[in-house]
C-alpha cells in the first residue's frame, strides 16, 4: 500500500493513540517522508522549511516556560504543527491557533480550566530529522495537509528508535525534543 493510501487509511478509522507506532510498523524509517501523504498537500516537507508548534496555556506552559509535555503527541497520534518556509510563524497560523482555543473553550467541561493561545515555537525539519536514538532517526516529519489548513504537518516518533528504551529514557528523548525548538513562543 503507498504512503498515502496508508495515511488515508489512518484517518478513516485508525486508533489515534497508536497511529506514531502504526506508520512505523507499515513504513519504517521515515520511508512516507519521501512522499506526499495527503492530497491537500503542496508536496514533502523540506530540510529548509521551519516547523511551527502552537503553544495553548495552561496545557503548554507553566511560569512562562514551555512545558515538555508540548511534545508527548508524538509518541502516538503526532505532533501537529504547521510547516513554513519563515522563521516568523505568519498571521494566518496564529488565527487558526486563536479557532482552536474558541473551540475548544466552547466545548470545554466546567471541570476544564479555559485555554488561551499563546503563540507558537519554531525549529527547523532538518534538526528535528537530525535527532538520533541509538543511531536510530527518532522522528519523521510528515506533510498531513488538511483541506481547512494546507501547511499542516506532523511529527512522529520512530517507534523502532525508541522500542528498547525505558520509560525514562523516552521522556529523556522528548526533551531533546523540545530543545529542539525556540524557547519562547512568537505571539500574534
Amino acid at each position: 500500500m503507498s504512503c498515502r493510501a496508508f495515511f488515508e487509511s489512518l484517518a478513516a478509522g485508525e486508533v489515534v493513540s497508536a497511529r506514531a507506532e502504526l506508520i512505523d510498523a507499515r513504513h519504517p524509517k521515515a520511508e512516507c517522508e519521501a512522499e506526499s501523504v495527503s492530497a491537500y498537500s503542496k508536496g514533502v516537507v523540506t530540510n529548509e522549511e521551519y516547523i511551527h508548534r502552537y503553544v495553548f496555556s495552561p496545557l503548554h506552559i507553566h511560569d512562562g516556560k514551555i512545558l515538555p509535555a508540548l511534545f508527548s503527541d508524538a509518541k502516538d497520534k503526532g505532533l501537529s504543527c504547521e510547516r513554513s518556509d519563515s522563521l516568523t510563524p505568519c498571521n494566518e497560523l496564529h488565527s487558526r491557533g486563536a479557532a482552536q482555543v474558541e473551540t475548544f473553550n466552547a466545548k470545554r467541561k466546567e471541570s476544564q480550566p479555559a485555554r488561551s493561545y499563546i503563540g507558537a515555537i519554531t525549529s527547523r525539519a532538518s534538526t528535528i530529522r537530525a535527532l538520533m536514538v541509538a543511531n536510530e532517526r527518532a522522528y519523521g516529519v510528515y506533510d498531513t495537509a488538511l483541506e481547512t489548513n494546507t501547511a499542516h504537518i506532523d511529527v512522529f516518533e520512530l517507534h523502532s528508535a525508541f522500542k528498547n528504551l525505558t520509560k525514562s529514557q523516552q521522556k529523556l528523548e522528548r526533551l531533546r525534543l523540545s530543545e529542539a525548538f525556540t524557547d519562547v513562543p512568537v505571539t500574534p
